[in-house]
């Protein structure tokens, strides 16, 4: 059940690294249409 709840919490700070990344390249090119923020996080994964 602890490993469970840590694979979790792994998952959501994961995901929520990711998503506060791939913003913080979006704000940095917002005229853009690529998405650079998921490529950047992509190649960094």
């Amino acid at each position: 059940m602890l490993n469970a709840l840590l694979v979790g919490v792994g998952g959501f700070l994961g995901a929520m690294l990711r998503y506060g990344v791939t913003g913080l390249v979006h704000r940095q090119m917002p005229t853009t249409s690529f998405p650079y923020g998921t490529l950047v996080v992509s190649l960094t994964a």
